[in-house]
């Protein structure tokens, strides 16, 4: 058999894409020098041909923060090896529910949230989703949907910074005396097959007081018991909102 029946999609792509920036030149058909140096690609352990330099792969440099609009996007995925899913939505919402072993893309369980009960010394109790609200476009032609509790009052914003397996959320709220934080992640232990499939995520709430006054406070999870569900079935308005 030929080299080139044998050359695999990542020397492919490599190769092209030398190709193509080596190929450039000015209209008089002299070469244009290159801007970017092609990276020092090397081979790993079991022969794959890596596009990038050894030092590209182990730079280290400041986590990517998203806010606003882009929050709706963003779908950091939960679980063990071979468990399924569930993500963590960037305002905090649980969707795209993928335990019932077929896709969910989308599938949400109905009124599933984290609820906050505050009240400081001698002011009112509030009740907030410990959620962003939900940015525009707003999807859909009836309004919220009650499953998906939308119309419940929320935090004002957020901002979400991920590096898988691990999911930070800092959340915005300057009529609350509160700082709220949640660390969403998966039991990944490198080297450790079994542990790293164990069916769970952890969501690790951190509440602080901003203020001078003591602030009781409490949390609660609400969430449809999907025990005997099949992913099929048609529950109402089991659609994500974003």
């Amino acid at each position: 058999m030929s080299r080139i029946n044998k050359i695999n999609r990542r020397e492919f792509i490599v190769s092209t894409s030398a190709a193509a920036v080596g190929a450039v030149a000015t209209t008089k058909g002299e070469e244009r020098p290159l801007a970017v140096a092609a990276p020092q690609a090397f081979r790993s352990p079991a022969g794959s041909l890596i596009p990038y330099s050894r030092r590209e792969l182990l730079r280290q440099g400041p986590q990517r923060t998203f806010m606003a609009d882009h929050l709706s996007e963003i779908a950091f995925p939960l679980g063990g090896i071979g468990t399924g899913t569930v993500s963590l939505g960037g305002r905090g919402e649980l969707r795209d529910w993928e335990i019932f072993n077929r896709p969910g893309k989308g599938k949400i369980l109905p009124f599933t949230f984290v609820a906050l009960w505050a009240k400081s010394q001698g002011g009112t109790a509030t009740v907030k989703v410990v959620e962003a609200p939900l940015n525009p476009p707003y999807r859909g032609s009836f309004g919220y949907e009650r499953e998906s509790a939308q119309g419940l009052p929320r935090l004002k914003g957020a901002r979400f910074t991920g590096a898988y397996p691990f999911a930070r959320i800092d959340f915005d709220d300057d009529s609350l005396p509160l700082k709220i934080s949640l660390e969403a992640f998966n039991p990944f232990i490198p080297l450790d097959v079994d542990d790293s499939s164990l069916p769970m995520a952890i969501f690790h709430y951190r509440v602080a007081c901003r203020g001078q006054k003591p602030v009781d406070l409490a949390l609660g999870f609400s969430i449809l018991n999907a025990v005997g569900y099949d992913g099929t079935a048609h529950l109402n308005s089991e659609h994500h909102a974003g």
